[in-house]
C-alpha cells in the first residue's frame, strides 16, 4: 500500500498514510545502491513488518506465494522457460527449493534472501546473475 494517503474513517477502519521507505543502500537516493534485484523485491513484492504499535519497522519479508511469483518471472527471464515448460519446472523445483530455505516452515523469508533462493532454484539448469 505504498503511497496510500490514509483515510478519514468514513465507514471503515482507520488506516494511517503509508509510504514505503527502503533501508540503507536499497534506497534509490543512495549514491551507491548495490543490489537492484533485492531493491526491486523489497519495493514491489515484499511485505513490511510492523511494530507492536502497528507502525512500519523497515523489516521486509516475502511470503511463499510472493516468492513463487518472483520465481516464475526469474525462471522465464533467465532460463527462457515459458508456458508448460515453466509450469513443469516450477512444480518440480519451487517447493523443494523453498523448503530448503524455510527450514522452520514459517511460510516467510527475509526479503534479503530472495536472490539466494532464486539462484538455488535455477542452479540445476545454469548459474544466473541477478
Amino acid at each position: 500500500m505504498s503511497g496510500f494517503i490514509g483515510n478519514n474513517h468514513n465507514g471503515g477502519e482507520w488506516k494511517d498514510a503509508y509510504t514505503r521507505e527502503l533501508p540503507g543502500n536499497y534506497n534509490e537516493e543512495d549514491q551507491t545502491p548495490v543490489d537492484t534485484f533485492t531493491r526491486n523485491v523489497i519495493e514491489k513484492y515484499a511485505t513490511e513488518g510492523v511494530t507492536a504499535e502497528g507502525k512500519p519497522n523497515k523489516e521486509f519479508f516475502i511470503l511463499k506465494d510472493q516468492a513463487k511469483i518472483i520465481a516464475g518471472q526469474v525462471v522465464e527471464q533467465h532460463l527462457g522457460l515459458k508456458d508448460d515448460e515453466l509450469s513443469k519446472f516450477m512444480k518440480l523445483r519451487f517447493d523443494e527449493t523453498w523448503n530448503h530455505y524455510d527450514v522452520n516452515k514459517e511460510g516467510t523469508m527475509d526479503a534479503l534472501w530472495v536472490s539466494t533462493l532464486m539462484r538455488a532454484l535455477c542452479k540445476p539448469v545454469k548459474d544466473i546473475d541477478l
